[in-house]
């Protein structure tokens, strides 16, 4: 049931967005700015977020039991920017005018793997009640062969 809302909201994002932009693959990662060995979303104008961003965190909210349709409509109004750092593999940074809204401070976290087996920890930080980042973090600091899909996402 719950994944049915999932598709949803993701169906009325690619709506909104007016195409298909892809999950997790290496060859559409460019649409957000990275690539496998790249790595780094340039610091730009803030910009809404991607099919990607979107279905990541809504997984994480997912895997960790927070409800989803609290936050599904503040996910249209996101705005983000990459971290300029050259090995983040896509982590991005909320305007805080323009984020989403927690309870309380929350760390939101779950672990996938790359397709060599290293694992790759997802982090959702919100350090006071407004969300801060979206960070992918590679065990070992190699570059991503492709993003993790929001599938595969299990609790660290």
């Amino acid at each position: 049931m719950r994944l049915g809302f999932l598709s949803r909201v993701l169906s009325v994002l690619k709506e909104r967005w007016g195409k298909n932009r892809g999950v997790g693959r290496t060859d559409r990662m460019a649409s957000v700015g990275a690539t496998p060995h790249q790595g780094a979303v340039p610091i730009s104008d803030y910009r809404e977020l991607s099919e990607y961003e979107c279905a990541v965190i809504l997984r994480l909210l997912t895997v960790n039991g927070l409800p989803v349709k609290e936050y599904s409509d503040q996910l249209l109004r996101c705005r983000v920017r990459g971290t300029g750092d050259p090995d983040n593999y896509g982590s991005i940074y909320f305007d805080p005018e323009r984020s989403l809204t927690m309870p309380k401070p929350v760390m939101v976290d779950a672990l996938s793997k790359d397709q060599d087996g290293i694992p790759v920890l997802v982090i959702l930080h919100a350090q006071t009640t407004v969300v801060a980042e979206l960070e992918f973090v590679k065990a070992d600091g190699t570059p991503l062969i492709e993003r993790p899909h929001p599938d595969t996402f299990e609790l660290e």
